[in-house]
């Protein structure tokens, strides 16, 4: 999962494959199809993941006394400072809106799948 959040948040949605993940942590790419059947699937899961680290140090910051609002603020600070780049579901945000664009333009319906490559 570290190797995943780290490739997507460096080269998006779209510039990561299995076999890169895979080599990052020393297994072949069928160890991390077994995990995670589609691309989706592992970019769900790296997503949700950051999603619960993030809502956890909220928590934390509301248990310390402080306001929703500058919770939050705080720890979107503390995660831009520590990790310098955006959050890992955005490029795949940004991936599922282009293949919602692509299909709705294709006339045999077709859309993004989640490809390895």
């Amino acid at each position: 999962m570290d190797a995943a959040e780290e490739r997507i948040r460096r080269t998006g949605y779209s510039g990561f494959s299995f076999r890169e993940i895979a080599a990052d942590v020393g297994v072949k790419s069928a160890s991390v199809h077994y995990h995670f059947p589609t691309k989706e699937k592992l970019a769900a899961a790296v997503a949700r993941r950051y999603t619960d680290r993030f809502l956890e140090a909220v928590d934390h910051q509301l248990a310390g006394g402080e306001d929703i609002v500058e919770a939050w603020r705080q720890v979107f600070r503390v995660a831009l400072q520590r990790d310098g780049r955006m959050c890992p579901a955005a490029p795949w945000g940004r991936h599922r809106k282009i293949c919602r664009e692509k299909s709705a333009t294709k006339s045999n319906g077709s859309s993004c799948s989640g490809s390895t490559s």
